[in-house]
């Protein structure tokens, strides 16, 4: 089977905008350390024809999206292909892409797109982005990714201090749901041989 990536790009490629930042024309997008670089190992590793961004927003956040793929040359520095960038309006839509074009892996910082990873068979990479400085037990996060409505502030409540003890977590089971913090974890994740 061929691996396939499609790769979110707020809170994954670019730090998520305040909802003040959003309505402010000025307001720029914000890389995350490592993300461009991530995204052309990924594409030097598997691919150009492999890796894909699946991202979620409003039409105007669409455009803006594009507008700063093209300001950074993006596809330039990564190698990625301009055809293979898709939006979908509503998260819960991702994965139509996932199965239009084959999506085995999909990068994403959101615990409803996760959930959808698990439910639709794809390998979840869930990128914390060092959001937080403890690990979870499996059951703790079993059942965030079980609750579509939980985001990542549920998470952060939650009292959880011991890693992945239940070998049914998929994480233990058969690695379908990976949590990353950063893009180097990725790497060190994906591209071993």
């Amino acid at each position: 089977m061929v691996t396939k990536f499609a790769i979110d790009i707020g809170g994954v490629l670019t730090k998520h905008m305040t909802d003040d930042q959003r309505k402010n024309p000025d307001s720029k997008f914000e890389e995350i350390p490592g993300a461009i670089d991530g995204v052309a190992n990924l594409v030097t590793h598997f691919g150009a024809e492999n890796i894909f961004i699946n991202s979620s927003c409003k039409q105007r956040m669409q455009e803006l999206s594009l507008e700063w793929l093209d300001n950074i040359d993006f596809y330039t520095r990564t190698g990625m292909k301009r055809e293979n960038v898709h939006f979908v309006e509503k998260r819960e839509n991702k994965y139509t892409i996932w199965e239009m074009y084959g999506i085995t892996h999909m990068i994403d910082d959101r615990v409803d797109v996760i959930a959808d990873c698990v439910k639709h068979g794809v390998c979840a990479l869930w990128f914390m982005n060092n959001l937080f400085s403890f690990q979870c037990d499996d059951e703790c996060i079993w059942q965030l990714v079980s609750d579509s409505k939980s985001d990542r502030r549920t998470f952060r409540k939650a009292a959880c201090t011991i890693v992945n003890t239940n070998p049914d977590f998929p994480q233990r089971s058969n690695d379908r749901v990976i949590m990353v913090n950063s893009w180097d974890e990725i790497t060190m994740h994906m591209l071993v041989d």
